[in-house]
Order: C-alpha cells, then structure tokens, then sequence
C-alpha cells in the first residue's frame, strides 16, 4: 500500500512539527552577535544571554535580538531594566532574528520544561518574519535551500515592500516565498499565534504582557480614531502601548535597528530624559555596539521600553 502522500516528510520535518522542545543554542558569541568589541555577552549552558535556566522563574522575557540584547550591556537590556525596577530576578529567552512564532512556540516548550514562571514579558518583531516550509525545487527561499522540507524562520522582506517593482506577474517552480505568500497570511497567524499565547497565561495563571518594536504595527494597535486602541478591538488583553510613535528622539529604521549614519541625528534629536545615562554610556546610549549592518538600539531605547512594561504593574 502506498504511503499517505500527506505524510512523505523527512524525520527532520516530523520533529519540527511534533516535538515541543525547548530550543538549544550556540554558546559561541559569533553565532549571535558579531563585531561588537566593546560589550561583553555572556551565555548560559543552553546559549541565552541569562542565568541557568530552573523552576520558578519570577519573569521571564522574550524576544528577538533586542530582548537578547544586542549592542548593549547585559544589565541594560529592557528585560533586565524591568527586571530590576520590579525587584525580580529575570530569565531571559531573546533569540536573535527569531519570529513572533518561533518566540511563542519556545515559550511553550520552557514551561513544559521548566515549569510556569509568575511573568512573561513579550517584545515581538515584525509580522514580516515567518517559518515556512521550504521544499527544495517547489517552495525556496532567497538565503537557499537547507534539507527536505525544513520548516525556516524567513524574512519576507518583499512581501511587504510595496515599491519592489520587479515582483513578477507569472512565476514557475521554484516559487520564491517572498513572490508568491500575500501579507495576510503571516498577518494572520501572527496575531492567531498572540492569542493563543493569551489564553494559555490566563489558563495556567501567568501574568502576561507583551508588545512590539514596530513602529508600524504600533501604530496601528495603539491607533484611537474609531473611539478604542484596535488591540482592545481585536480582543487582546495583554498589549502594552509603548507609544513609541510619539518618541521624538527615536529615528530608527521603522522602529527597528539603526544605521551608523544615525548616530549623529540622534544625537540632535535628543532631548535631556535620562541625562545620567547619556552622560554614562556616550554613544552606546544611543546606538548599539554591534556595527555590523543594520545595528541595534542603544541603553536609551531599552529604558523607555522596559518603564513601559514595568508601568503596566505598578500603574
């Protein structure tokens, strides 16, 4: 008898689909953050920017590389600042580059490992990044193909840039994510994905609170002009107005990393909040450390985010 075609995947496959595992990581610094000579990183034995992960955990916070905490010192971080201001000990899960997906899937998996913590602290990126499942020769990504239908955490830049214009109108096997995925799709489970992880805190008694670094999606969760913030329209209970569309200093990349171009305009956008930090860090309280590419929010940045999630507590 034939086999199920629905089922023909590799075993790398079927575990990306069926285990619930927490993820391992590289203790080696070059896998996560390079050219960055003047901040130290150290990681724990499963390769987080944290201490030894255990039962217990008062707050956990999760992200992408700026909850890791790229460009930064390790106790200037959003989750460490929050950490702090709360008089808790933090587990920091950050992951560099990872999806809001991938982010919740691993949230999941901690707490069958380790068990549930009091707080979880979200600080998601953009919907644009996704896990797909490339298929060598039918579905393939631009940074290529890597194994039989391995499920891979994509960016789907184009898919969101409305003025690519070469975005082709009839395509052929191979299929280019980026050229055949509409918006919706990631949209979708983006906020499917937030949802569930709502219910699930609420089930088993996790205080949650969660936001975004994208000043786009910002702006339209905090937008008002039908009478109620669109998050509280959609039914999200756990969102955090980070108002970052009214930081005037704040001219990063859609919200995102920065340029090194930057540094100087940031410097005269700057206003005189947190002085003291400014006058501490120097250039690293406007922008990262890590100078490669596109580079990373600097100690200012962290302060704002992390006052807000600790406000959402204390009131």
């Amino acid at each position: 008898m034939e086999k199920n075609p629905y089922f023909r995947y590799s075993p790398r496959f079927s575990r990306e689909i069926f285990e619930n595992t927490f993820k391992e990581h590289p203790t080696e610094m070059s896998a996560h953050v390079k050219l960055d000579n003047v901040n130290t990183y150290r990681l724990n034995s499963s390769g987080y920017r944290s201490d030894e992960f255990g039962p217990g955990a008062e707050l956990v916070t999760a992200g992408c590389s700026f909850t890791f905490g790229s460009g930064v010192p390790e106790e200037w971080r959003w989750g460490a600042v929050a950490a702090r201001e709360l008089g808790v000990k933090e587990t920091n899960l950050g992951v560099c580059a990872w999806s809001t997906q991938l982010i919740i899937e691993n949230i999941f998996a901690y707490v069958k490992k380790y068990g549930a913590p009091k707080r979880i602290f979200c600080l998601f990126p953009d919907p644009s990044r996704s896990p797909i499942s490339a298929v060598e020769g039918l579905l393939e990504y631009d940074d290529g193909f890597e194994g039989d239908r391995q499920v891979v955490n994509v960016m789907l830049e184009r898919m969101v840039d409305y003025e690519y214009s070469d975005k082709p109108k009839y395509s052929k096997r191979p299929y280019q994510i980026d050229d055949v995925i509409p918006i919706e799709l990631p949209m979708y489970f983006y906020f499917k994905y937030i949802q569930m992880l709502e219910e699930y805190c609420a089930v088993i008694g996790i205080e949650l609170r969660w936001g975004t670094w994208d000043r786009q999606l910002g702006e339209y969760l905090e937008d008002k002009s039908d009478g109620l913030a669109k998050h509280l329209m959609h039914g999200f209970r756990n969102y955090v107005e980070l108002g970052s569309i009214e930081w005037d200093w704040d001219i990063s990349v859609e919200g995102g990393g920065m340029i090194a171009t930057m540094l100087e305009d940031s410097k005269r956008a700057y206003g005189d909040c947190h002085s003291d930090l400014e006058k501490q860090f120097g250039d690293n309280f406007y922008m990262g450390t890590d100078v490669e590419g596109l580079v990373h929010w600097g100690v200012h940045k962290h302060v704002h985010i992390a006052e807000k999630f600790v406000e959402t507590i204390y009131g």
